[in-house]
């Protein structure tokens, strides 16, 4: 069984004076989409923020909002929390502003986790981890409080402590929105290139199901 987490904070420029998580793409929001992707999957899904308020409107009941208890420490006080509050041990983690995540990638990435005992594994996009789509088991926990104690907050230094793997874009490429799974949107210019991807996908879709009739 898995959690599904959305870490809620970081640099990110407000669209028209609204958070891009809020902007709709297609029907829904950017945030409601995300979150509906990962329930497919996922038997509860977190969201980690230090403004609590800024989401209570917008996510279904289902949904549980906490906030860190390392308040200002980066990544790792958001996984603490998430970590240390979840139901269950794996964790399916993410950011806020993702769009296109993919349940099916996730699922592919916590059987590998298991099957071959590892921490943690994430996607490799282009030559670059991608943490943000990652699987980890909340057995990282122990490890993300020594950090933290020890004034670390980075990816890195969470790295260089557990077991991870990754698995290569040559392997995930066609599951789900493929590519598209880890763009995260932090400002207009990111917003602009997920409608773009959106609108092809629709098109694409149409153009198959007409070339079918």
């Amino acid at each position: 069984m898995i959690s599904g987490v959305i870490l809620a904070g970081g640099a990110r420029d407000k669209i028209d004076g609204v958070y891009p998580e809020f902007l709709r793409i297609g029907s829904e929001s950017i945030l409601m989409r995300q979150i509906g992707e990962m329930q497919s999957l996922c038997d509860e899904t977190i969201i980690v923020t230090d403004e609590p308020r800024t989401y209570l409107e917008f996510v279904p009941r289902s949904v549980r909002i906490i906030t860190d208890f390392y308040g200002g420490s980066g990544p790792l006080g958001g996984l603490h929390a998430a970590f240390a509050l979840a139901k269950h041990p794996s964790l399916w983690v993410t950011a806020q502003g993702m769009p296109f995540v993919s349940a099916p990638l996730a699922k592919l990435l916590n059987e590998h986790m298991h099957a071959f005992g590892h921490d943690a594994v994430m996607p490799r996009q282009e030559g670059r981890l991608q943490p943000w789509h990652g699987l980890y088991r909340q057995a990282c926990l122990d490890d993300i409080v020594a950090l933290l104690e020890a004034g670390e907050r980075s990816w890195k230094a969470l790295f260089d402590r557990i077991s991870w793997d990754v698995l290569d874009e040559s392997l995930w490429r066609g599951l789900g929105r493929g590519s598209c799974c880890t763009l995260r949107i932090r400002n207009a210019e990111d917003y602009g290139k997920a409608v773009i991807l959106q609108q092809t996908y629709v098109d694409n879709r149409s153009s198959s199901t007409s070339g079918r009739a």
